[in-house]
């Protein structure tokens, strides 16, 4: 029921990973970023028998692939268990194939729960199962052999040292089982969207909207068209309600917006000019989206958002292909202006940032996103890799927005 997952880049590189038989008829769960354009995957059972698979569908935003064995013939598959049971201090395992060695068993406990360590990957288990690199995609299981999660990610503290420290991070079995299930229903996963863009909270927002209140949500901006605006949310609303549950983080947020079935009327509760004011929204299909919304560069975005990102003066792009086959990762310096912050910090074209704040930044949208928030705020910390050099750059100063924006 557990397999290895061989995967072809196009190049003379291969890359491993492991996977979870999940369906008698072949079906494979993996991480995305295994199996992520890759011209041809093979999957090695635990008796070493090998086959080809093709990829059935993936979700880039929970990192949940879903590839299908090519053979004729039944598989055992490994049972989902509920995530939502499981308990800090409960034993884990974790099975996979670290650094290509083959089936490896470890054992540890759940940490903690609902760790988040990007924008896209919320609500973890954390576990101190050893989980290392290989072992992508593959299965954290209970005592009794349950899928409790996919393993998905390892905290290291040195960007260069990729070892298993005691932390590793999966993905909840409840989450990935709702994702395996609308793939196989419509060959892709469907994520709830309304068009809202949150900041954290910071003392320059807080004095901006009079927010001194633990929790809620400060709303930037409204995409134009979206769901968002045909309710009557406004920017520097603060949502403190959604779904009848009171939001405590952007974080929390976004996951309530994301979960809710496509088509659903919601209830929003938002506090706006001292006093609550109650709205109706209806989430659509995030796919749907996409003619309303791009993955913004610093152009597309509101005007106080542009002053930032000008005062700092840096943009950047994805990696290429290449450069993630050879092991790249985070956004690449496409330019930096000569008189903006970042020159003033030694940051050149072709630099290679990696994390803003010690959270990994993987799309230009969510590097600007996250750039703005913690500029405002004037807790930016950028790890930046030039060639092979791996080093921090200092916070940039305090940025304001436009006086006509407040």
């Amino acid at each position: 029921w557990l397999g290895r997952v061989w995967v072809d880049e196009g190049y003379p590189v291969r890359g491993i990973g492991s996977g979870v038989v999940v369906s008698s008829e072949g079906h494979v769960v993996t991480n995305e970023h295994v199996t992520n354009g890759k011209s041809r995957i093979t999957v090695t059972m635990h008796d070493g028998k090998t086959y080809p698979a093709v990829v059935i569908g993936e979700d880039r935003a929970l990192d949940i692939a879903v590839i299908r064995i090519k053979a004729d013939r039944d598989f055992e598959p490994l049972r989902f268990g509920d995530s939502d049971r499981v308990r800090q201090g409960q034993q884990a395992l974790a099975i996979g194939n670290p650094f290509g060695l083959g089936e490896t068993v470890t054992r540890g406990i759940i940490s903690a729960k609902e760790r988040t360590i990007s924008d896209r990957q919320r609500d973890l288990f954390q576990t101190d199962a050893a989980i290392n690199p290989g072992n992508s995609g593959g299965p954290l299981v209970n005592i009794l052999g349950e899928i409790i999660g996919i393993n998905v990610a390892i905290y290291s503290p040195d960007t260069e040292d990729q070892g298993f420290v005691g932390i590793g991070f999966s993905i909840p079995a409840n989450d990935v089982r709702e994702v395996f299930e609308q793939i196989l229903a419509k060959g892709r996963a469907t994520r709830g969207w309304l068009g809202v863009r949150c900041y954290d909270w910071n003392p320059v927002i807080r004095e901006k909207v009079g927010w001194n209140e633990r929790g809620g949500v400060y709303i930037q901006d409204i995409v134009p068209g979206s769901p968002a605006e045909s309710s009557g949310l406004l920017p520097d609303d603060v949502v403190v309600r959604y779904n009848g549950k009171d939001i405590e983080s952007r974080v929390q947020f976004f996951s309530q917006i994301q979960r809710t079935p496509v088509g659903r009327e919601v209830d929003i509760t938002v506090w706006r000019n001292g006093e609550e004011v109650d709205l109706k929204a209806t989430v659509i299909d995030a796919e749907d989206s996409e003619s309303l919304t791009k993955d913004s560069g610093p152009g597309e975005r509101s005007i106080s958002d542009q002053a930032v990102l000008r005062d700092i003066g840096i943009t950047v792009r994805e990696l290429t292909l290449l450069q993630r086959t050879r092991g790249g990762r985070g956004v690449l310096v496409d330019g930096v202006h000569p008189e903006g912050q970042a020159a003033e910090r030694g940051l050149r074209s072709g630099d290679m940032i990696l994390e803003i704040n010690n959270v990994r930044v993987d799309r230009p949208a969510d590097f600007y996103d996250r750039l703005i928030a913690s500029a405002l705020a004037q807790q930016t910390s950028l790890t930046v890799q030039r060639g092979r050099q791996v080093y921090r750059i200092r916070p940039f100063d305090r940025v304001r927005p436009p006086e006509n924006e407040k």
